[in-house]
């Protein structure tokens, strides 16, 4: 798919009372890329692809637990990716090329091939014989069509002349594309398998259709525009939630008439489980855009997006894991009562063998006595994880060890010895184990460039919520360096697995 980055100048600024955290548990999947993923496939709960910027495709045989990189030569932007079985399957290219990729083991080796010339935007089999395709010989929009498994190919000119399409065919004769540019669309029907065509408009930009029967449809678009057709498209719902925010949907997948997802900007995903008469808002798992959602099942699927973000969903986990943390930033800790000043503190959940991905974060807020409680959605029962504390002046510290959740709830308390953190990297604070405090910049050391910091809003007598307030009095000085320059002194760095 074309990529296009859009600035929204109105925003919403309306609650959406639809926002939950809905039964079951999306993960981070580590893909081994930065770069781009604009599409996602599977044809089993083991077997996928996903392929994007720079030539880059994965194959994974497990479900996403490992991803091998089989990326292809050249610096190609490739757009959608299909599989007709385990062996043979398509890519697209998206940045106007005319390459049409194709593979028959199993995406271990691609070659080009070319379809009459077309730039193809989007690629779709029904089955093992009969595929589409649409794109552009510009001005033209083309369609193809093929009914051999891709041995070859038919193309035809179609009435439209927009820039971008996106398709969607539900068997071999009805499908429905719909045509757009960055202010209107124009959806196109066929009833026998592309020999003709009617036209009619949408009043949407860039929209995806997605249909699951020859009456029930849905796109998804820019603004967050989500609309649905109960007559085959020949008239559209609006089913759009209201944001905060105005996303733009880059992905949409129906896995039965009553349960879908769509994807898009600042890492939304939503969800409806009646057929988009509500829309749930899943709690953020990423910042990155997400491009791609495919669900092999009810119970399963892939997200792909920006960062390299892959992420997978599974129905197994029912309820969220709540963990009971203990932190004393050393800074904020009275060496008397062992009170310390109340501030906010971020946990991350991380997998517990290399590169250790971040399988969910949450924010909380400590008590007087350093605890505080977080509701955690995406992790799951008798499995093993890594503990990662940050806050906003201390060193981040990890666990000494994994952590299980043997039940709904853990308690996990870094202020009872050494032993509670990773390298015993915490600071004696009479009867108490303190964070380290000091890292102001955020790199993992406490060092004169912390300490440069402090001195400059001391020297200018700076007040109020600060990272450089070390102590949290809400004064930057002298006291505050004093902390920051013991630690340095002592060469205090993060240490961690």
């Amino acid at each position: 798919m074309k990529y296009l980055y859009v600035l929204i100048l109105s925003v919403s600024i309306y609650f959406n009372p639809n926002i939950t955290f809905p039964q079951g548990s999306w993960s981070y999947q580590f893909s081994g890329t930065t770069n781009m993923l604009e599409d996602v496939y599977f044809i089993s709960a083991t077997t996928g692809w996903a392929v994007g910027w720079h030539g880059t495709v994965l194959r994974t045989t497990n479900g996403g637990s490992n991803w091998i990189n089989n990326s292809i030569t050249g610096d190609e932007y490739l757009g959608k990716v299909r599989f007709i079985n385990a062996e043979t399957g398509w890519m697209t290219t998206s940045g106007g090329s005319t390459k049409f990729w194709k593979t028959t083991n199993s995406g271990i080796n691609w070659f080009s091939t070319d379809v009459n010339g077309v730039r193809p935007h989007d690629v779709q089999f029904v089955d093992s014989n009969n595929g589409f395709i649409c794109g552009d010989i510009y001005p033209a929009f083309m369609f193809g069509k093929t009914t051999n498994g891709g041995l070859n190919w038919t193309t035809q000119t179609l009435p439209v002349e927009y820039v971008y399409g996106r398709m969607s065919f539900v068997n071999s004769s009805y499908g429905w594309i719909i045509a757009s540019d960055m202010m209107s669309s124009r959806l196109l029907k066929t009833t026998d398998g592309g020999d003709s065509w009617t036209v009619s408009d949408i009043d949407y930009p860039s929209m995806i259709p997605c249909f699951k029967s020859i009456m029930a449809g849905w796109a998804a678009g820019e603004r967050g525009s989500l609309i649905k057709s109960n007559d085959g498209g020949s008239s559209w719902i609006e089913q759009s939630p209201v944001f905060f925010y105005s996303p733009t949907f880059w992905g949409i997948h129906f896995s039965s008439l009553n349960t879908g997802w769509c994807v898009g900007s600042y890492g939304t995903i939503m969800r409806t489980v009646n057929g988009g008469s509500i829309w749930n808002e899943w709690g953020r798992l990423s910042l990155n855009d997400l491009l791609s959602v495919f669900f092999i099942s009810e119970n399963e699927g892939w997200v792909a997006g920006a960062g390299g973000t892959i992420l997978h969903y599974n129905s197994q986990l029912t309820q969220p894991l709540y963990l009971d943390l203990t932190v004393l930033p050393e800074g904020m800790c009275s060496s008397t009562s062992g009170q310390t000043v109340k501030d906010t503190v971020r946990v991350y959940v991380r997998r517990n063998s290399a590169p250790f991905e971040i399988v969910e974060s949450a924010i909380g807020y400590f008590t007087s006595r350093g605890s505080c409680i977080f509701q955690l959605n995406n992790c799951q029962y008798n499995v093993p994880y890594y503990l990662e504390v940050e806050h906003r002046n201390t060193l981040e510290t990890w666990s000494a060890l994994p952590v299980i959740f043997s039940a709904n709830s853990l308690n996990y308390n870094f202020t009872g010895g050494e032993s509670m953190a990773y390298g015993g990297n915490l600071a004696p604070l009479a009867f108490w184990y303190c964070l380290y405090s000091g890292d102001v910049n955020k790199d993992g050391i406490i060092d004169i460039s912390d300490m440069a910091k402090i001195d400059n809003d001391s020297r200018s007598h700076a007040t109020g919520y600060r990272s450089t307030d070390i102590n949290g009095d809400l004064f930057v000085d002298g006291s505050d360096f004093l902390i920051a320059d013991w630690n340095a002194v002592n060469f205090v760095s993060v240490m961690k697995p």
